[in-house]
């Protein structure tokens, strides 16, 4: 656990009867101080691309280094939009938080309103009152990117639009 540490000696002379039981505790050296780790944060979003009016989540895991316990805390999602190369903090649009389940959380469904265009995701840790991590944040654009593509439009003539049998009819359509 992060905090101010200091180590103290003693000497049991067990039956020794030359020498005295004895406590060191002598600060000089013998003191130090364990500081919160940075966790690592991994995320993916649910898609690389989806059409207008679909919608994405984005995942995040955050982790400890070996043997540390799990992070706890919450997990803030932003979202950057005309980029594919990561999606830093300012300038980002807030879009939800979430608390960690074992190390984990995943957003709400966003997209459904996005425009046609690039966008990318970023996260932030916040550990809370957990003392063991500093807060983080990834903008990444591995496996944080995704596109928006535009649904086409149809339009179709049919041509003579009243006919008798036995007569051709043609039929044109135009996607745009």
């Amino acid at each position: 656990t992060p905090g101010n540490y200091c180590l103290g000696v003693q000497y049991l002379h067990g039956s020794d009867p030359n020498y005295l039981d004895t406590y060191s505790s002598s600060a000089a050296g013998e003191c130090f101080t364990v500081t919160p780790a940075a966790p690592s944060l991994a995320t993916l979003v649910s898609s690389s691309s989806i059409a207008v009016g679909q919608t994405v989540t984005d995942h995040a895991t955050v982790s400890g280094p070996t043997g540390a316990p799990t992070p706890t805390g919450m997990v803030d999602f932003y979202l950057c939009s005309g980029t594919t190369s990561g999606c830093p903090k300012v300038g980002a649009q807030f879009l939800d938080s979430r608390t960690l389940s074992s190390g984990s959380a995943t957003s709400g469904t966003f997209g459904s309103t996005l425009t046609p265009g690039n966008y990318c995701l970023g996260v932030q840790y916040l550990h809370g009152s957990d003392p063991n991590y500093l807060d983080t944040y990834s903008s990444s654009a591995a496996g944080e990117c995704f596109t928006v593509h535009g649904m086409p439009s149809i339009s179709t003539h049919v041509s003579p639009s009243l006919t008798t049998e036995g007569q051709t009819v043609t039929d044109q359509a135009t996607v745009s």
